[in-house]
């Protein structure tokens, strides 16, 4: 009976064991496993496929006309034979091939190379986004997981009187409202819990669908998750965003393609010629020939495309500045942020070190008979309130060093 008992036990263990996961082990998991960046990282193939098809040439044209003389007395040459002889019958063969003037070719091949590049950038710029996503995703689960922790503790601490009191009403020391009061502060604080744990748990599915994993995950509560190891001084990191982010190699490899595509365009406005042999044999007299074909451009010189490509030309130049200006600003708040937070919790650690410090004498002083039950709630409550905002100011902190990060394209130095 006791083996079958641990057997049961083993196996409900291993159902609801939980692997955990560092905070950059999460970063690298999204980064293989995500299935939202695996579909965006097959556009890479397909702009590759391009290229291939940029660098084809037109297929040869093969013409063949084959007439004949419907009756033998309409032959010219009537004394030759009749319907199966070849000089009642007229055979045309013409072999053309079309060839692209004026650089075509190779202007299709440098638009899809440049097409490629941009596609691999905008996938970078998918991943860069997928591991803030993470990023901030396990940040708020870091928090959620601190606040449960506290609550741990401090109905710990509540239970605990709450055993106490009892003792204390039954030597009347106490009044039993000073009881009820204790047991709703314990109870209010259990609400909390559950409700903080149901939100926690939701919210880890979200980080297993990010990471692309089935399994279930336990996240790390260390305050050293996210280290300030990367972060340099502020000309420093904005000259990494500007050679790092995808985003604005993308809109600048965008530039590069305006003006290839201008090339293109202007190369259509010329015609292609369509040039070839034919061979003609009619009534048995073998007729040879070249074939030629040139449009001319009198009407359609491709006017619009090549004024839609001069204006693309100048909208990428436009949206450039504005993207290189947007990325100097995000940078400069950013890192503005991430200074007033990290002042806000040297302040909040001063606060949390006098509430429980008061909470200390408070505490004493109620059970030696010498404050009331009022004062002691009241400082509980407020050493509560200090943790739960030196938590948050934790938060506001590493969550300022993730998007600073974020902005200056340097997440991925995480997973390294």
């Amino acid at each position: 009976m006791k083996n079958i008992y641990l057997v049961f036990v083993l196996c409900v263990h291993s159902v609801f064991a939980q692997t955990k996961v560092s905070f950059k082990e999460a970063l690298s998991l999204s980064r293989k496993n995500n299935l939202f960046l695996k579909t965006v990282v097959y556009d890479s193939s397909i702009a590759n496929a391009d290229i291939v098809s940029a660098g084809l040439r037109p297929n040869p044209v093969f013409n063949n006309q084959f007439l004949q003389i419907g009756a033998a007395r309409n032959s010219p040459f009537p004394e030759r034979g009749g319907y199966f002889n070849a000089s009642s019958r007229q055979v045309w063969y013409q072999f053309t091939k079309q060839f692209q003037t004026f650089h075509k070719r190779n202007y299709k091949i440098e638009y899809a190379e440049v097409n490629s590049f941009i596609t691999k950038k905008n996938i970078q710029e998918t991943e860069r986004n997928l591991l803030l996503n993470v990023s901030l995703k396990y940040l708020e689960l870091w928090l959620y997981k601190k606040n449960l922790d506290l609550l741990e503790t401090v109905k710990a601490n509540i239970d605990t009187l709450v055993h106490i009191n009892k003792v204390r009403l039954k030597n009347e020391v106490i009044t039993p409202s000073e009881l009820i009061r204790t047991k709703i502060l314990f109870e209010q604080y259990s609400l909390q819990e559950r409700n903080t744990m149901r939100t926690y748990l939701n919210e880890l599915k979200t980080l297993e669908i990010f990471l692309g994993t089935s399994d279930s995950i336990e996240i790390e509560a260390s305050d050293s998750l996210f280290s300030e190891t990367f972060i340099e001084p502020l000309d420093t990191m904005l000259k990494m965003a500007f050679e790092k982010r995808p985003d604005v190699a993308a809109l600048n490899y965008e530039k590069e393609l305006s003006k290839v595509n201008e090339k293109l365009q202007k190369a259509y406005a010329m015609p292609n010629v369509e040039a070839g042999g034919i061979y003609n044999p009619q009534n048995s007299v073998g007729y040879y020939g070249t074939y030629l074909t040139l449009p001319i451009p009198f009407f359609d010189r491709n006017q619009g495309e090549i004024q839609k490509a001069k204006v693309m030309k100048l909208k990428t130049e436009t949206a450039f500045e504005a993207l290189i200006l947007q990325v100097t600003v995000e940078l400069r708040n950013s890192y503005s942020t991430y200074l007033q937070k990290k002042d806000n919790v040297i302040q909040v650690q001063l606060i949390l070190d006098q509430s429980k410090e008061v909470l200390e004498i408070v505490r004493y002083a109620y059970l030696k008979g010498n404050t009331t039950i009022i004062d002691f709630l009241e400082a509980q409550r407020t050493f509560y309130d200090a943790m739960l905002i030196h938590n948050q100011a934790q938060y506001d902190l590493k969550r300022s060093q993730i998007e600073l990060l974020y902005v200056s394209s340097l997440l991925d130095k995480l997973t390294m």
